[in-house]
C-alpha cells in the first residue's frame, strides 16, 4: 500500500483501496476530487427539485407564485419550447398533460400592422386551430364564419341604397321584399321615406 496525502483529512495515511497500487498518490487525489465534484453537482440539483416540488404542493393556487421560482420555471419552459420545432411543450399534470404553444406577443392590433405580420398571425391561429381540433380545423373554421356572419352588421345609407336600386334596376316593391331578406342577415337599409326625399333632392323635384 502506498502512503499518500488523503484529500479528505489532509494527512498522510495508508490507503486500503486497490487503486493506489495502480496510480500515483497525485493521481489518486485528483480522482477523488473529481468524484467529489460530480457528487456536489448532482446533489444540489436533486435537493433543489425536492424543495421546489414540496413548495408547489403546499402553494395556495390563489396566491402569487414567488418571483424567484417563477423566473426559474419560466426559463426551463422556454428551453422546452425552443427544443421543439413546432414551438410546443408538454407539461405533466395529475391528469392529461397540458400543452403550451408559443405565440407572438402582439403589441398592435391587426388593423395597424403590415400584411406580412397579418400572415404570420394567421399562421399561428391556424396552428392553434389544428392542435385544438386534432387536425380537423375546418369544423371550427365553419363555426367561426357563422359566428362572425351573425355578429357582423352592415348598414346601407340613403345614397348607397339609391345607388343599389339604380344599378340593379330595382322597383320600390322589389326593394321592400329585399329589405325583409336583409334584416335576416343583419343588414339594414335606409328607410324608404328618406330614400324618396333624397331622390327628389338629387333630381331637383319636390
Amino acid at each position: 500500500m502506498a502512503g499518500h496525502k488523503c484529500a479528505a483529512k489532509q494527512t498522510i495515511i495508508t490507503c486500503p483501496c486497490s487503486s493506489c497500487t495502480q496510480t500515483s498518490p497525485d493521481q489518486h487525489v485528483q480522482q477523488t476530487a473529481s468524484a467529489n465534484s460530480q457528487s456536489h453537482v448532482q446533489n444540489p440539483i436533486k435537493m433543489a427539485c425536492t424543495i421546489l416540488m414540496e413548495a408547489a404542493k403546499q402553494h395556495d393556487k390563489q396566491a402569487n407564485i414567488p418571483e424567484q421560482i417563477e423566473k426559474v420555471t419560466d426559463r426551463w419552459t422556454w428551453l422546452k419550447l425552443k427544443k421543439d420545432q413546432n414551438k410546443m411543450a408538454f407539461i405533466k399534470t395529475a391528469g392529461m398533460p397540458a400543452k403550451i404553444h408559443q405565440i407572438t406577443n402582439a403589441r398592435k392590433p391587426s388593423t395597424e400592422i403590415t400584411r406580412a405580420y397579418i400572415k404570420q398571425r394567421t399562421g399561428e391561429i391556424n396552428s392553434l386551430r389544428n392542435i385544438i381540433s386534432l387536425d380537423q380545423p375546418q369544423i371550427h373554421l365553419q363555426e367561426e364564419i357563422q359566428t362572425y356572419a351573425l355578429q357582423a352588421s352592415i348598414k346601407l345609407d340613403t345614397d348607397s341604397a339609391l345607388a343599389m336600386m339604380r344599378h340593379v334596376r330595382l322597383t320600390w316593391e322589389q326593394l321592400r321584399k329585399l329589405r325583409r331578406y336583409f334584416s335576416s342577415v343583419n343588414t339594414t337599409v335606409a328607410s324608404e321615406e328618406s330614400m324618396r326625399i333624397r331622390r327628389n333632392q338629387l333630381l331637383g323635384t319636390t
